[in-house]
């Protein structure tokens, strides 16, 4: 699941009980789609990832960086309140 900084989905990808996170990080990724405020073409690419230590391979960090989208791991990451 993907879900914006509110915490509203944006895609839900369902796969069997044993398969693994990191290689459906890709196609989530890719069914992304934002609608901009106005005209122009639906934003794409997250400016970062915020995930658990499952998506932290190499592989994939690497594949966030030719995107280039920030990866943050969900330990380090704090919510501002004010």
């Amino acid at each position: 699941m993907v879900v914006d900084g509110r915490g509203l989905p944006l895609r839900i990808l369902i796969t069997p009980g044993q398969a693994g996170d990191n290689p459906q990080l890709l196609p989530l990724l890719d069914g992304i789609r934002v609608a901009r405020l106005g005209p122009g073409r639906p934003r794409v690419r997250p400016e970062a990832v915020i995930a658990d230590k499952a998506y932290s391979h190499t592989s994939a960090r690497q594949a966030l960086r030719t995107r280039r989208a920030a990866w943050c791991h969900s330990s380090t990451w704090r919510v501002r309140t004010r």
